[in-house]
């Protein structure tokens, strides 16, 4: 398997990242025209920041988020609320096939995208299968038939999809505080 390191000289974000590939596909203008705006992020985002960082843990140390409440992520403490909407993530997570998995993995699909890469949420890949996971903590509805997860699953077969033979490639949202689970599946010809 391909290694995808991680440079400490990249920011924190590709300019083509995967979130904001529905931006840059529908106009590719916007890059330029984004080039040097802050990144302000708000309240909710802030708080999904957190949520991941809660969910990565958990994930990474088999702890149920609700171990964690009192604790704080990025400046939120973990309360009831945000602990049983992890948990719904992270026994999704769990709950899948479990060959390699990655948490919070950096994928590189930049053999179709220059300097595309962008961080999978959750991968787990067996026997010819892949299934990219995603944490989407907000209340807007979100699809997994999505260019940014297309993305992930493009960076998943280019590392991944020869030494794994994938051929099947699950994209999955979840969206616990809208109870959705979606998932868009893409055969790899």
């Amino acid at each position: 398997m391909k290694q995808t390191e991680l440079n400490l000289d990249e920011p924190a974000h590709a300019e083509l990242s995967a979130s904001s590939a529905h931006r840059w596909i529908a106009c590719p203008a916007s890059v330029q025209a984004s080039r040097g705006m802050p990144d302000n992020s708000g309240q909710a985002a802030e708080e999904g920041t957190a949520a991941h960082e809660l969910a990565e843990q958990c994930l990474r140390t088999g702890v149920e988020p609700h171990e964690y409440i009192g604790n704080e992520f990025n400046g939120f403490r973990v309360g009831q609320e945000m602990a049983n909407l992890v948990k719904i993530y992270t026994d999704y997570c769990r709950s899948l096939p479990q060959g390699f998995t990655f948490v919070e993995r950096k994928v590189d699909y930049s053999l179709w995208v220059p300097n595309g890469w962008g961080t999978a949420d959750y991968i787990s890949i067996k026997e010819g299968e892949a299934w990219v996971v995603d944490l989407k903590f907000g209340r807007v509805p979100v699809k997994a038939d999505c260019d940014q997860l297309k993305c992930y699953a493009l960076g998943v077969h280019y590392e991944f999809g020869f030494d794994s033979q994938i051929d099947t490639i699950h994209m999955t949202i979840v969206q616990p505080r809208l109870g959705s689970i979606d998932t868009h599946t893409m055969r790899c010809i």
